[in-house]
């Protein structure tokens, strides 16, 4: 699946790096001290939530403006941070499907 992106402008496979996990840290401290340690996701696990915690800030540290996910937990925590996040049902309609042919 990532050959597909590999070469694309759109898309930047990027690593779980030093630079991550400090804003990773910094984002789990954040939400502990806002007393909010699952990010509003209460039956979700740690191990998920961390995760969550782990692409926004992959995310954020390469200058990304949105996160593209069917979690809904995620979408909700990347927005909290001032991310967009959208679902596929959210994403914009080709433009060639609605392309009308002309009658020449």
């Amino acid at each position: 699946v990532m050959a597909n992106f590999k070469g694309k402008s759109a898309f930047i496979i990027a690593s779980f790096d030093e630079k991550a996990a400090l804003e990773c840290s910094i984002s789990i401290a954040d939400a502990i001290r806002a007393g909010d340690k699952k990010a509003s996701q209460p039956d979700a696990g740690w191990q998920k939530i961390k995760f969550d915690h782990q692409i926004v800030a992959i995310g954020r540290c390469n200058r990304a403006t949105t996160i593209y996910s069917e979690d809904i937990g995620l979408r909700r925590f990347a927005e909290r941070l001032g991310m967009k996040a959208l679902s596929t049902e959210e994403l914009p309609e080709n433009p060639a499907s609605v392309q009308q042919k002309l009658d020449l």
